[in-house]
């Protein structure tokens, strides 16, 4: 189960292996295709320098697109 105090109002925020891990990322992923219908949506993913920043955007994306929404994965950005 997925705790709401993750749920911020302008992102996502947790301790990562505590709050939020892989298995959580994906389910938001398919939650967001699903929330948006994936019709014809195309969603940028970007993300920090941390170590676990990559297999949470890894697990993000393949929720999406297992829903059918259309991905760019633009890596490390400035946050």
């Amino acid at each position: 189960m997925i705790s709401e105090n993750i749920f911020r109002a302008y992102d996502i925020r947790g301790i990562y292996g505590l709050d939020l891990d892989e298995k959580t990322a994906k389910q938001i992923g398919k939650a967001l295709a699903t929330y948006t219908d994936g019709e014809n949506k195309t969603f940028v993913v970007g993300r920090d320098v941390r170590l676990s920043s990559k297999p949470l955007s890894d697990a993000l994306i393949d929720g999406m697109i297992s829903c059918g929404l259309n991905v760019e994965d633009i890596g490390m950005v400035t946050t």
